[in-house]
């Protein structure tokens, strides 16, 4: 869902994504896995966001740096400096 974003909505759709993650995983599998009820609380949600902050982030930073490659013919810095 990140593939086209800049970096600022790619991080708001992964906090948002990290936040829909925990709804699942906390209010949707606590039919499956009772015990889940015990730790919805602030850590959960946060590791969340925080998890797809990330993920987006990285997704970005490596499609930037593939784009990159490809402006310099697919050879990288090592092979380049050569």
């Amino acid at each position: 869902m990140v593939n086209r974003l800049s970096l600022g909505p790619a991080l708001t759709l992964g906090g948002v994504g990290g936040l829909i993650l925990y709804l699942v995983n906390f209010y949707g599998f606590t039919a499956l896995f009772p015990w889940f009820a015990m730790a919805r609380n602030w850590i959960s949600i946060f590791g969340h966001i925080v998890f797809g902050l990330a993920a987006s982030g990285v997704y970005v930073a490596v499609r930037r740096h593939h784009a990159h490659e490809d402006m310099h013919g697919g050879a990288s810095l090592r092979e380049r400096k050569a």
